[in-house]
């Protein structure tokens, strides 16, 4: 045995991963067809919202608090463009808690894409080339939102689940301030208003 998994247990896990890789890819492509620049990423997280509730996790989705984020001295100063997107988490509860929690959090808000004839194609039309997905926001971070998503559902393939709590997190206001991710801190430790 290596590890906390037999070799036949992580070889399972393996290939669950790599049969679901291209629904994974199609997925990310999905994500990608989305422009969530700042301030309009709402129809990505409503997107999110649904596909982490139709795998039957708890769900919640909160705004951020400014005042409670000003109070903070991590938090970042508030702009007129400062997203208002609130930020969606799907909650995975065991059958036995056992473990500690995780975060597996991912960022889908993205930079501008730029003077559109500086692009070989379209920036949300995803395209892939070989092993690369060309479009903006697939590697960052659109791939790390999927990959999330896609690691519990390889587990679920093989019969098994994380013995913890498991947070998958869909912040925004990452490429500006990282407010998204204090606020879901602040959120979970109860520092808010709410």
């Amino acid at each position: 045995m290596a590890g906390p998994f037999s070799a036949e247990v992580r070889d399972r896990i393996v290939h669950a991963v790599a049969d679901g890789f291209s629904e994974q890819t199609a997925f990310t492509q999905d994500l990608v067809r989305f422009a969530s620049n700042r301030g309009h990423e709402q129809a990505l997280q409503d997107y999110l919202f649904r596909a982490l509730r139709a795998r039957g996790y708890a769900m919640d989705r909160f705004d951020m608090d400014r005042a409670a984020i000003e109070r903070h001295p991590g938090g970042s100063r508030f702009s007129p463009q400062h997203s208002g997107t609130p930020i969606v988490v799907g909650i995975h509860r065991p059958r036995d808690e056992k473990g500690r929690s995780l975060i597996l959090q991912s960022h889908i808000d993205i930079v501008p894409a730029g003077p559109g004839d500086m692009w070989s194609a379209p920036p949300f039309e995803p395209k892939i080339d070989g092993d690369w997905m060309y479009g903006r926001g697939s590697a960052d971070m659109k791939a790390g939102a999927a990959a999330n998503i896609f690691a519990l559902d390889a587990l679920r393939r093989v019969g098994a689940q994380p013995a913890a709590t498991v947070y998958i997190q869909s912040v925004v206001e990452e490429e500006s301030t990282g407010n998204g991710a204090l606020m879901t801190h602040l959120a979970a430790t109860g520092r808010t208003r709410r």
